[in-house]
């Protein structure tokens, strides 16, 4: 029988039943709603461009917290991703492994949509 790599991931998820793993979902849930809000700032000055509605320091504000919320949140997706994808590296058909690849992958497209 072929031995293949088995991959020690504990440091970042204990399992795949980690409770950390879903909590970590719910946080990049409300962080990409949080983006979402953040933007419509953004969406409203450009519906308007001669409106002195929002100033350029407000705009600037926000733009500065999206970005930071932004590279929190790749971050997490990545360690998601990594932690689903090197499961399936050794085992194709691991179900929670694909599940939760799945998930990261909504939750990216949601990301994006933000914006």
């Amino acid at each position: 029988m072929l031995q293949t790599t088995q991959w020690d991931n504990s440091a970042i998820y204990l399992d795949f039943s980690d409770p950390q793993i879903n909590a970590d979902l719910v946080q990049i849930k409300k962080s990409i709603q949080q983006i979402g809000e953040l933007a419509e700032v953004f969406h409203q000055a450009l519906k308007d461009l001669a409106s002195d509605v929002v100033s350029t320091e407000d705009l600037i504000t926000k733009a500065q917290e999206i970005y930071g919320i932004q590279l929190n949140l790749s971050s997490d997706l990545m360690t998601l991703s990594v932690f689903a994808q090197s499961q399936m590296s050794t085992n194709s058909q691991h179900e929670q492994a694909k599940i939760l690849a799945s998930k990261v992958s909504q939750l990216s497209n949601e990301l994006t949509s933000a914006f």
